[in-house]
């Protein structure tokens, strides 16, 4: 399988670093913060983010958030 790691930075932004644990994983990591932070937009992003992973037969994902940034909310 081609996995192209272009696709999940391009859907995240430079505010997210994307860890290469291919082909058994990806991590998104939180590194700045986002100041166009949208909560139904990040709900889009990690919707898509789990499409690319189902297809591309990961077997763990994550996202990694920072909270000390005002975005975090832990609800």
């Amino acid at each position: 399988m081609k996995y192209d790691l272009t696709v999940v930075q391009s859907l995240f932004g430079p505010s997210k670093k994307v860890l290469n644990g291919l082909p058994n994983a990806i991590t998104i990591e939180e590194i700045e913060e986002d100041v166009f932070y949208n909560v139904q937009t990040y709900k889009e992003k990690i919707s898509r983010f789990e499409e690319i992973c189902f297809n591309w037969e990961l077997k763990r994902a994550s996202i990694v958030l920072n909270k000390r940034f005002s975005s975090y909310n832990s609800s």
